[in-house]
């Protein structure tokens, strides 16, 4: 500032003192009038875009937020052109930075379940609910996203883990590479071992088959298979061997199997199976069609 010595720690000049004098200032700038009114603020647009081509986009549209920008709905986003790509600005104050997130969907500035999962990620913040980081804006600035992945030229990229169909599994090396298996509660899927009781006895050796044992704590237990392409294919099935033989054993209820599929804005159910009393090992196969999202 013009009335800072740079090369005196940026002190102020004490003008030469010739009789009783009163000086009046501002804290942190220049003004002399005794006035209090703040300099006016550097700000600069932050174009902010994210490509929905990964998901469906809910009925209330897409936001920024969190962080330095505010709540679930601090900075509305707009797709004009329906390509899929949304974007909004933000006027920011020169030099800030900070955490932000994209939401889908939210109805509310309190609705962060809407937020996208960047978990594990990257470009996500662990210390900020894995909210991404703002760089610091010194300068009018375009940032480009996909929705929920650390891609940064405007495209979603290619998924590592997406399969082209056809496509096997036979759980040969344990947990399969990009699969994800979580549980509520006990030791859920398992991939080595003896499962114990009529299962133990299936007639498979073990190493080529997933199997979980309810008869102790597992609740909620999942396999999530990775994304698979489907569409070449003129009439895509889900295929695969099933053993569920409560033997002389009694099981009351019988188990339950969910077979789902994510349609890129939720799980839906395809189909379940409840049966212990089948013996041996028993084929499903599912017609898929419509299921590619």
């Amino acid at each position: 500032m013009p009335c800072g010595i740079s090369s005196n720690f940026n002190d102020r000049i004490l003008p030469t003192i010739t009789s009783d004098t009163t000086i009046q200032h501002f804290f942190g700038n220049c003004a002399s009038d005794g006035t209090c009114n703040p300099p006016p603020l550097t700000t600069y647009n932050v174009t902010f875009s994210v490509n929905t081509a990964n998901i469906t986009v809910g009925p209330n549209g897409m936001y920024a937020g969190g962080g330095v920008l505010g709540d679930a709905v601090a900075v509305p986003l707009s797709d004009p052109d329906g390509d899929g790509t949304w974007t909004g600005v933000a006027s920011l104050a020169d030099g800030i930075t900070g955490n932000y997130i994209f939401l889908n969907s939210p109805s509310h500035g309190g609705d962060w379940g809407t937020k996208e999962d960047l978990t594990g990620l990257p470009c996500a913040d662990p210390n900020n609910w894995n909210d991404r980081i703002l760089p610091v804006i010194t300068s009018d600035t375009t940032l480009l996203h996909c929705f929920g992945n650390c891609v940064t030229d405007g495209t979603c990229g290619v998924d590592p883990c997406l399969q082209i169909a056809p496509y096997l599994e036979d759980f040969a090396a344990g947990l399969p590479t990009c699969w994800d298996e979580n549980q509520t509660t006990g030791s859920g899927w398992v991939f080595s071992g003896n499962p114990g009781y009529t299962a133990g006895s299936n007639g498979r050796p073990s190493g080529t088959y997933a199997w979980i044992d309810f008869s102790g704590s597992d609740v909620g237990a999942v396999l999530n298979a990775p994304p698979v392409d489907i569409s070449a294919l003129t009439t895509p099935e889900l295929s695969f061997d099933y053993f569920s033989d409560q033997g002389t054993f009694t099981v009351t209820p019988a188990n339950i199997l969910y077979i789902e599929a994510d349609n890129g804005s939720a799980w839906v159910i395809i189909d379940s199976i409840q049966d212990a009393t089948t013996p041996g090992w028993n084929a499903y196969t599912y017609d898929i069609t419509g299921y590619d999202g």
